[in-house]
């Protein structure tokens, strides 16, 4: 299966697919892409103060908020747990960070009724770009996935890029 059974998202496996034609075209034409690593911040605090089923609808809710605030072109997938990973293609690093923190802006000016009482909306962002030293799948991820962390260390609500 390729989707994400609570989100209907594209899951991992479909977005490694991707990654694996996006790092084709890269190689060919030296295009830009932007790899975005997103946990939802304080996610666990929603499962232990509401249970599963508010966890499984802020996820929900964070699957629907990412794709309306992406580009058409842009492609959305959830890893599992609160991790999700949107595939930027055609964009510059700096381009991608905009991107990023607009997300985090436009997230935190949104007001939902339902998680308002336990949950702030935050999230952390890592980013890394296609290139030529982050020339696979695995390094592209492991570098977007270490800048996430690094947003989730400074506090979060906040998009950090890995070169």
């Amino acid at each position: 299966s390729l989707t994400d059974t609570l989100t209907g998202l594209p899951n991992r496996r479909y977005a490694e697919m991707i990654l694996e034609q996006i790092f084709s075209t890269y190689n060919r034409y030296s295009s830009n892409c932007v790899v975005m690593f997103i946990d939802v911040d304080k996610f666990k605090s929603v499962n232990d103060i509401k249970g599963h089923n508010a966890g499984d609808r802020l996820l929900k809710w964070i699957a629907e908020f990412l794709q309306k605030n992406v580009r058409k072109s842009d492609i959305v997938f959830r890893l599992g747990g609160d991790e999700f990973v949107v595939i930027c293609p055609e964009i510059s690093l700096d381009n991608g960070i905009s991107t990023a923190n607009k997300l985090i802006t436009q997230l935190n000016e949104t007001s939902n009724m339902f998680f308002a009482e336990y949950w702030k909306p935050s999230l952390s962002i890592g980013l890394c770009s296609i290139s030529e030293q982050n020339s696979s799948i695995e390094a592209v991820l492991r570098k977007a996935d270490e800048a996430m962390y690094q947003s989730k260390q400074n506090g979060g609500n906040l998009a950090t890029a890995s070169t």
